[in-house]
């Protein structure tokens, strides 16, 4: 299972780096990005 995880995460982080360099959407893909690698429980909580 934890195979599985890692393989979403290497998918997730290069997503999140590119979207974070869209100005437009960076405050969007902060939060969408941190609420996906904290395993979608919105324990992370940004309030930029």
């Amino acid at each position: 299972m934890s195979g599985v995880i890692s393989k979403v995460e290497e998918i997730q982080k290069p997503i999140c780096d590119w979207l974070l360099h869209i100005k437009i959407f960076k405050l969007t893909a902060i939060k969408h990005c941190c609420w996906i690698l904290s395993g979608g429980q919105g324990k992370v909580d940004i309030t930029a």
